[in-house]
Parts: structure tokens; C-alpha cells; sequence
């Protein structure tokens, strides 16, 4: 999977506290502050063809402009964009339209908000084409706006571009990656110098921790192997446990409804059970506690969506973790 350099910088971003800027854009010596007072003026004005040229004019070296202050500019512009995006929506525009221009935010700057509304318009595509690729595409990009928001500049002129998600919108941003993460073939995930466990496994970001992480650990159909997808899950799950130092973890195992209850219990034990084999046989030396669920718990889906039913079974067949004590920062 190739990841835009934007992309990278984003995730190099990750474990690093949101860093205040030297200065703010309007201390930033001569041509860089124009451009900050033309970017704002364009914003007003939805002059999208100027948003481009002029955060192309701050990237220029003798622009004046640092780069904290060209980051601040492109994250400035790419919200214009956005705001171009919802008053297209708002307007009747076609999904297309509106998907094209938040696109064109992101080759100016991936700001969270930005970064949110793509996986919104890819998780809409997906759920009417039912694609598991586009799926992935949708789960990857939600771990991204993630991401941001973990480390979104703080001293930013706009106001915006500086703007921290709340709490109710960092759990709509997991949910909804829990979601596509789920249904997505193959399974994508942003990493970072920190490892896959920050976002795969999330312990919490902001004022956000989620009471259980739903992994893409999958299984042959109605066995207890994993897939090589699930495989690679649990393998990313071992690296999580070692990487963090944890000691003791709680996983439950879920099935969906078909088939006699007593059936599904069983089954979801041993699927848990051989997660767990994998874990110890490949170091793990904590506890692993099992909570087998079978269809006693089915994944939360919103009575909005629209999924297929072998989506919805597909959601209801998942480990989730449910305990782990995690690390406070990151192996470095």
C-alpha cells in the first residue's frame, strides 16, 4: 500500500503533543502574512482557483513563510474547500461533486475535519457499491483524521485550523472507522513510528477512550483458522501487547445469528482460544483473559444504514478488545 507523502507527515506526526507555532502568521515577516490575509479573504469569497495559488505562492522559498506557518496556511485553505463541499451538498450537488472538491482540500492539507468528511463520502460509496476495497478506503482514511487530531497545531490564525475535535465527534470518527475497518478487504492501517496499535488498537485520543476496540481478526467461514488477514491482525495485536507492556488483556469473541445459541458459544470460544495460542506461541507472556459472546451481542449499526445482510453478519462476527492496560507514551 502506497501513502501519499502528506500522508507520512502526517503519521511521523503521531506521539508528538500538538507543537505551538514560534509565531503566528501575523508576526510571520513580510509575503508570508499577505498570504495569510489573501487566504482568508479568499476563503470568504469561495475563490477556490485562488486558495490553490496561493498556498502554492507560501511553498515557494522566498515565500518568507516557515513551515508551521505554510502548514497553517494549507490546513486554512483545505478548510475552504470544505466549506465549498457542504454548501455544494447543501445546495443538491451531486456526491461526486462534493467528493471532488473535499479531494482537493486534500492536495492542499489534511486537516481532521477535512480528512473526517473523505471517509464520510468514501463509507457512503461503499455502503451503496458494498465494496470491501473502498471499505478500506474509508477505514484508512477516518485513522488519519485521527491522527490529526491528535496532533493539530495549536496556534494557527484561523481559528479552525487550529480547532480540537470534541469528544462526540471523535467517537462518531471511531465508530464509524470501527465499522469500515470491519468490512474492509484488504485491511488497511495507518502506522507510525508508535507501531499499528495506536489507531488499531486505540487506548484514546483527546477527551475520547472507546469502551471496546473491534479488531479485524476474521476467520474461515464457520472454523476457527484465521484468514491471512486475520493473521496479520492478531500479529499486529502482538506487536501492540509487547510494544506497550502489557500485562493482561481481555478479548471477547462474537458470532453472528445463524445457528443454534449453544453452537455460536462454543464457536466463539474457540476462536478466541486460538487467538490466544497464536498470542502466547508468539511471546506474549500476560494474561489473556476469553469472553466468549456468541450472537448475544450483535455490532451496533445505526437503523439509518444501509448494509447488506452478509455486511451485517460480517460485522457481528469479531473479536473485540475490551482490557488492556496500556503504555503512556509510545517506544521511541
Amino acid at each position: 500500500m502506497r501513502i501519499s507523502p502528506r500522508r507520512i507527515a502526517l503519521a511521523a506526526a503521531l506521539c508528538l503533543s500538538a507543537v505551538p507555532l514560534a509565531s503566528s502568521l501575523a508576526e510571520e515577516a513580510g509575503d508570508c502574512s499577505s498570504i495569510a490575509t489573501s487566504v482568508a479573504e479568499a476563503r470568504k469569497t469561495t475563490d477556490l482557483d485562488a486558495l490553490d495559488r496561493l498556498v502554492a505562492q507560501a511553498d515557494k522559498t522566498d515565500s518568507a513563510c516557515s513551515a508551521p506557518a505554510r502548514a497553517c496556511l494549507g490546513r486554512d485553505a483545505a478548510l475552504g474547500l470544505l466549506d465549498a463541499a457542504k454548501a455544494k451538498a447543501s445546495a443538491g450537488g451531486s456526491s461526486a461533486d462534493v467528493a471532488a472538491l473535499i479531494e482537493r482540500g486534500r492536495r492542499l492539507a489534511s486537516p481532521w475535519q477535512l480528512l473526517a468528511a473523505s471517509g464520510d463520502s468514501l463509507l457512503d460509496e461503499a455502503k451503496a457499491k458494498h465494496d470491501a476495497k473502498v471499505y478500506g478506503e474509508a477505514s484508512l482514511t477516518y485513522q488519519l483524521a485521527l491522527l490529526d487530531a491528535e496532533a493539530t497545531p495549536s496556534s494557527c490564525s484561523a481559528p479552525d485550523a487550529s480547532a480540537q475535535p470534541s469528544k462526540q465527534a471523535l467517537e462518531r470518527i471511531y465508530s464509524k472507522m470501527s465499522t469500515a475497518l470491519l468490512l474492509a478487504s484488504p485491511v488497511k492501517v495507518a502506522t507510525s513510528r508508535c507501531g499499528a496499535c495506536d489507531w488499531l488498537f486505540l487506548a484514546g485520543v483527546g477527551g475520547f477512550t472507546p469502551p471496546t476496540r473491534p479488531l479485524p481478526i476474521t476467520f474461515a467461514e464457520g472454523g476457527v483458522q484465521p484468514t491471512p488477514e486475520g493473521a496479520q491482525a492478531i500479529a499486529a495485536l502482538l506487536q501492540c501487547t509487547k510494544g506497550a507492556g502489557w500485562k493482561r488483556i481481555v478479548i471477547s469473541g462474537h458470532t453472528d445469528d445463524i445457528g443454534p445459541d449453544a453452537d455460536n458459544m462454543r464457536l466463539s470460544g474457540k476462536r478466541l482460544d486460538a487467538v490466544k495460542q497464536l498470542l502466547v506461541a508468539g511471546g506474549f507472556d500476560g494474561e489473556v483473559v476469553l469472553e466468549p459472546k456468541g450472537k448475544s451481542e450483535a455490532y451496533p449499526i445505526d437503523p439509518a444504514d444501509q448494509y447488506a445482510a452478509d455486511e451485517i453478519r460480517r460485522l457481528n462476527r469479531r473479536i473485540e478488545l475490551r482490557e488492556a492496560q496500556t503504555a503512556a507514551e509510545c517506544n521511541k
